[in-house]
C-alpha cells in the first residue's frame, strides 16, 4: 500500500485497499473492511473505474450485513444493481450478479435472490479452460448452485433445492474438495431430513 501511494499508482493503491478489506472481513472485523472499502470505491469513483466500484459494493453488502446494518446492505445492493450493466467482463459481472443475490439472500429477499443467482448461472454457462482456470469456475459454479439450493429450501422448494446440491456435489467430487463435499452433503442432510427421509 505504501509503495503504490510513493509512485502514485492509485490502481494498485485500490486494488491494496479491497484486499486489506478482504483481509479484516475474514477476521470478522467488518468495520475496519468497510472503512478499507470506502477508500478504494473513493479512488474508484474519481478514476470512473466500474469494475473496482461494482467490487466495492458488492464487499460493502456483506460487510454491512455482518453488522448488522440491512438498510446499508439494501442500499449498496442498489447501488450494484445500478452499475453492472456497465460490465462487459463476464465473469466479472457474474460475480456481481452473486453479489446481489447474496445479499437480497441475507436480507430474507429469497425470490430476489434466485433472480440474480440464475443470471450468474446463465453467464458461467458451460466450464472449459485451462486447468487452473477450470477448477476456479467450477468451484464459484458450485457456490451458485449451493446459493439457488439455499434460496429454494428457504422458500419450501425442496425438491429443487435437492437438485441444486446434488449438481454442486458433482462439482465437488470432480474437483476432489472433501471439505465442500462433507458440506454439501450436511446441506442435503438437512434438507432431507425437513422431508423426514432420514435415510438418504
Amino acid at each position: 500500500l505504501e509503495i503504490s501511494k510513493i509512485k502514485n499508482d492509485i490502481h494498485k493503491e485500490s486494488a491494496c485497499y479491497i484486499s486489506l478489506g478482504n483481509a479484516f472481513e475474514k477476521l470478522s472485523n467488518s468495520e475496519t473492511a468497510i472503512k478499507y472499502y470506502h477508500h478504494a470505491l473513493k479512488i474508484a469513483l474519481k478514476t470512473q473505474d466500474k469494475l473496482t466500484e461494482a467490487k466495492c459494493y458488492g464487499s460493502m453488502v456483506l460487510s454491512y450485513y455482518n453488522r448488522g446494518y440491512y438498510g446499508e446492505a439494501s442500499n449498496y445492493i442498489e447501488k450494484l444493481q445500478g452499475v453492472t450493466e456497465s460490465i462487459k467482463d463476464k465473469d466479472t459481472l457474474a460475480g456481481c450478479y452473486v453479489n446481489i443475490g447474496t445479499g437480497h439472500q441475507a436480507l430474507g429477499e429469497y425470490r430476489n435472490a434466485l433472480e440474480y443467482h440464475r443470471r450468474a448461472l446463465e453467464i458461467i454457462g458451460s466450464v472449459n479452460g485451462k486447468e487452473a482456470e477450470h477448477e476456479r469456475k467450477l468451484l464459484f459454479r458450485s457456490s451458485i448452485l449451493g446459493n439457488l439450493a439455499a434460496c429454494y429450501f428457504e422458500l419450501g422448494m425442496v425438491e429443487e433445492a435437492i437438485k441444486y446440491n446434488k449438481e454442486a456435489l458433482v462439482i465437488a467430487k470432480e474437483i476432489g474438495d472433501k471439505l465442500l463435499e462433507s458440506k454439501i452433503n450436511l446441506n442435503l442432510g438437512i434438507v432431507y431430513g425437513s422431508l423426514n427421509y432420514y435415510e438418504s
